[in-house]
């Protein structure tokens, strides 16, 4: 991923860039940081992710994100099948249902994905990975292996600033997770903002941006 980050940036002769990654996507960011540091300015995650590494840290997440991701570090042959099965259930119950039922521990989420541009971006978004004629566990359960291997290495060896903004009720990556692991990576600096989730981006997209300003290439 990282590779193609660099081709894509090559091609388009953008010579420094600024990244924002939602989720576990920090981690294609700082690898394209120490993969060719002349191309990222600044990183800026949202709601971004951290290598875990105690059952504590999973028992903590949101049962959907548990579900998933405990398998993914501890049973990653049976993911794909667990994958499809959610896969079904949201083609069978819908997206908005799906989505809702995801973000059910986070008021900040469901607030936000109540929201008529936020739910439509995130419908029509997500319309390849659950949708009736194209099927991406596959995919999905390889992206989800790599993101519960350990990886703090890549956050500790990353040359680009890092600022991460954290959502208080992310379900993915909690308050507590957050703190707990913070003196780990004292090279990253990280804002949380306790009402906000998963969906921090979408709900705070103005500070998003004036945090970005300050890391965007002269």
């Amino acid at each position: 991923t990282a590779a193609d980050l660099a081709r894509l940036l090559d091609h388009l002769g953008i010579r420094k860039a600024a990244l924002v990654p939602l989720g576990a996507d920090v981690r294609f960011a700082m690898r394209l940081a120490i993969a060719r540091p002349e191309l990222v300015s600044g990183i800026l995650a949202c709601s971004g992710t951290l290598p875990i590494s105690t059952p504590a840290q999973y028992d903590r997440m949101g049962k959907w994100h548990k579900f998933i991701l405990a398998n993914a570090r501890y049973a990653p042959l049976i993911l794909p099948f667990l994958v499809r099965a959610g896969f079904s259930l949201a083609r069978r119950i819908g997206k908005e249902q799906f989505l809702n039922s995801v973000n059910a521990g986070s008021p900040a989420d469901i607030r936000t994905f109540a929201d008529p541009e936020v739910r439509e971006a995130m419908l029509l978004g997500s319309e390849v990975s659950l949708s009736d004629w194209h099927i991406a566990y596959e995919a999905f359960s390889r992206e989800c292996i790599d993101s519960e291997t350990d990886w703090s290495d890549t956050v500790r060896q990353c040359p680009a600033p890092v600022l991460m903004l954290q959502g208080g009720q992310d379900p993915q990556s909690p308050k507590a997770t957050i703190e707990e692991l913070i003196p780990q990576f004292p090279n990253i600096d990280i804002t949380i903002i306790d009402d906000a989730g998963q969906l921090l981006f979408f709900q705070e997209w103005p500070r998003v941006l004036d945090e970005l300003e300050k890391f965007l290439p002269a």
